[in-house]
């Protein structure tokens, strides 16, 4: 059939400036930009003229689109489910774009190629490829770009190519509060970049080219370093009584260092440890910590080292005093259920082995014993009989 093009001038309100309007155009037709995601040729591209052109597609597949034009035409294709059903994964790049592309050839076939006509007030500027910012002298590679005479690129200060002062103390970028032991290398700043995948783009594409990024944190009035450091107790250590505090205190111009400590994890002040000392340490004993006062808690302990050009430098651990360890309760375990055994309780009997009968008594009655003497012849005295007296009466034994 016959292709029917509406050539009456449009009216209505212009919503936006014909300025960004160009720079627009000018990004939807880069064919140099489109070929990562759809490939070079695609169905985005015009063979003979320049085209701008936009992709979509919704997250369900219910809907792909493609909506492009040129200076002379406008076009938009819709592909879905005439029911509103999800398609089977038809995105607008491969559904409508092919449709765009045939029709906008087709139509526009008899009319003239030509550009997107140029507005006032665009200029070229050159610019860092990477940062698009005015390159520093740093900048790797660099391209023209358009801009509009009222946004002109950020000036050369803020590419991303820049010489970087770095404290070798804490690896935090050098201010008024860190001056010595610096280090000048050309990294990567991107501080402005705010979005998390365009950073971790940028963070990849700098370790392929031999670039690193800068830190964006800077030296403050206590800045941490890996030369001032706590190492026992460890964070989260649970103490008690005398502990000892080791650490390491390596800084090239020392002037002092202490210890004091703090209640909680976030403390409003602070008690003495130890300290001033003068002498570095590395991982040695620094001092010794008398905890035994102390509430049952979590406390921070702080180590604070000053050079001799007035920086400050700490290292900070949290640990629980949990007074001393209670001694412990013996609960005695059950013994075995037995059968019991009675109790006997001897009863001592006497038992008489023999009778003793006593013996008799007997009574012995001596009876005068009378000699008679018959004198010799000589003898011319009669003398008288003689008496014996009885013997005693013994006493009988009597035994058991």
């Amino acid at each position: 059939g016959q292709l029917l093009v509406d050539n009456r001038k449009p009216h209505g309100e212009q919503v936006i400036s014909a300025q960004d309007a160009y720079l627009l155009t000018n990004i939807l037709s880069d064919r140099g930009a489109r070929c990562p995601s759809f490939g070079c040729p695609n169905m985005l591209e015009l063979p003979d003229r320049p085209a701008a052109a936009k992709t979509g597609t919704t997250n369900d597949f219910r809907d792909a689109w493609t909506v492009g034009y040129t200076p002379d035409l406008v076009a938009g294709v819709w592909v879905g489910n005439n029911d509103n059903s999800e398609m089977n994964h038809v995105p607008g790049s491969v559904g409508a774009a092919p449709i765009w592309n045939a029709f906008m050839i087709r139509a526009l076939e008899n009319t003239p190629p030509r550009n997107f006509p140029r507005p006032q007030g665009i200029v070229e500027r050159e610019v860092c490829a990477l940062s698009g910012a005015e390159p520093s002298s740093y900048c790797p590679e660099r391209e023209s770009d358009i801009f509009s005479q009222d946004n002109l690129p950020p000036d050369s200060t803020r590419d991303w190519f820049q010489r970087v002062e770095i404290d070798s103390h804490t690896g935090k970028r050098a201010n008024q509060f860190c001056r010595t032991n610096i280090t000048e290398k050309v990294m990567l700043v991107l501080d402005e970049v705010q979005d998390a995948a365009g950073r971790e783009w940028l963070r990849q594409w700098a370790a392929e080219h031999g670039y690193e990024v800068a830190p964006q944190e800077y030296c403050t009035t206590s800045a941490e370093s890996e030369q001032v450091r706590l190492l026992r107790p460890q964070e989260g250590a649970e103490v008690y009584g005398v502990v000892e505090i080791f650490g390491t205190v390596a800084l090239p111009n020392l002037a002092r260092f202490e210890l004091t400590y703090g209640y909680s994890d976030h403390p409003e002040a602070w008690g003495w440890v130890g300290g001033p000392y003068n002498t570095p340490a590395n991982n040695e004993k620094l001092v010794l910590w008398d905890t035994e006062g102390l509430e049952i808690h979590s406390y921070t302990l702080r180590l604070v080292a000053y050079t001799t050009d007035n920086q400050q430098f700490e290292d900070r651990i949290v640990v629980e005093v949990v007074g001393p360890t209670p001694t412990p309760t013996l609960t005695p375990s059950p013994m075995p259920t037995e059968t019991p055994v009675p109790s006997v309780t001897p009863t001592l009997e006497w038992t008489a082995t023999a009778t003793l009968t006593p013996l008799p008594t007997y009574t012995w009655t001596p009876e005068p014993i009378t000699a008679t003497v018959t004198p010799t012849p000589s003898a011319t005295s009669t003398p008288d009989p003689t008496t014996i007296s009885p013997l005693p009466t013994p006493t009988p034994e009597v035994s058991d």
